[in-house]
C-alpha cells in the first residue's frame, strides 16, 4: 500500500479506508449541525474526514462511527477546500 503523498510530514502512514461516520461540532450541543459523511484516510492517531463545510483548526470534533463504533474526539489540525465545495478536514 503507498503512503499518502498529501500527508508528507506525518509520522505515521495512514490506510485509504472509507468509513461512514457523523462528525459534529463540539461546541454545539445536542448534535445540532451533524453532518453525515465519511473518511478518506484514518490511522491509530488521526482520519481524515470529507465535510461539506470549513472547520477551524483547533475546533473540537466528535466523529461517531454510524456501524460498530465508539465516538472519537479530536481536534482539526487543518481543513482544505476540495473541489464541489467540500473540505478535507484533518
Amino acid at each position: 500500500m503507498a503512503f499518502d503523498q498529501n500527508m508528507e510530514g506525518r509520522h505515521e502512514k495512514r490506510l485509504p479506508i472509507a468509513v461512514v461516520v457523523c462528525i459534529t461540532s463540539i461546541k454545539r450541543p445536542h448534535g445540532a449541525g451533524e453532518e453525515k459523511t465519511y473518511t478518506e484516510n484514518v490511522s491509530l492517531h488521526g482520519a481524515r474526514v470529507i465535510s461539506q463545510r470549513p472547520w477551524q483548526p483547533g475546533e473540537e470534533a466528535q466523529v461517531t462511527p454510524l456501524k460498530y463504533g465508539t465516538p472519537v474526539r479530536g481536534r482539526v489540525v487543518y481543513c482544505k477546500r476540495h473541489e464541489m465545495d467540500r473540505y478535507f478536514v484533518d
